[in-house]
């Protein structure tokens, strides 16, 4: 998955082509290089990328990169993989 946020778009510009669903509230602004997403509410907004079949597959590497400019402390996941959409089933929160 590849998700720039080019032209204020949620869509996935990698070799899967995912659709993200999102949830709350959120916006788009400039960032360091192009767009960038704000989350303006931790508590109930979100951006869930499905369909990453081969993560938490043995021997499948995969990498996570993004830049984040935090406006306040909060004790939430920034990354959470999960093999079920509830969150739930085996389960991680990465940063």
């Amino acid at each position: 998955a590849y998700l720039p946020f080019d032209n204020h778009s949620l869509d996935d510009r990698g070799p899967l082509r995912n659709r993200p669903l999102h949830n709350g509230s959120i916006t788009f602004m400039s960032g360091v290089r192009g767009c960038a997403l704000q989350i303006n509410n931790l508590l109930y907004s979100f951006v869930r990328l499905d369909g990453l079949v081969l993560l938490g597959t043995s021997n499948q590497s995969y990498s996570i990169t993004l830049w984040i400019r935090p406006y306040f402390q909060q004790n939430a996941s920034i990354v959470h993989v999960s093999s079920n959409i509830t969150g739930l089933g085996w389960c991680v929160s990465m940063l």
